[in-house]
């Protein structure tokens, strides 16, 4: 069985049209390119406002996905520059 949990060390290469929903932001697609130019492509990103605050292009860091069939949520974002967020909901949800 395949670990739904997938981090990506690299930068934001292209952010898809958002909706901005009371609870969560959702991203037609998010890609993220690693430094060794190799390029994660999600669809149908869903993240929490203090998370989604930080999806931008050009923003390096670290980005962990929760992506199953039903789901895909930008789960975790540590920047670069020190900006953090944690989708602490999620987290208590999947204990």
């Amino acid at each position: 069985m395949d670990c739904p949990l997938v981090s990506i060390v690299g930068t934001v290469d292209a952010v898809g049209p958002v909706e901005l929903g009371p609870d969560d932001t959702t991203y037609l697609y998010i890609v993220i390119r690693q430094r060794n130019d190799e390029q994660h492509h999600f669809t149908t990103v869903n993240a929490r406002p203090g998370v989604s605050q930080l999806v931008e292009r050009e923003v390096t860091g670290l980005f962990v996905f929760w992506d199953t069939r039903d789901e895909c949520r930008l789960w975790c974002v540590v920047c670069e520059d020190g900006r953090q967020a944690v989708d602490f909901a999620l987290l208590s949800k999947l204990a």
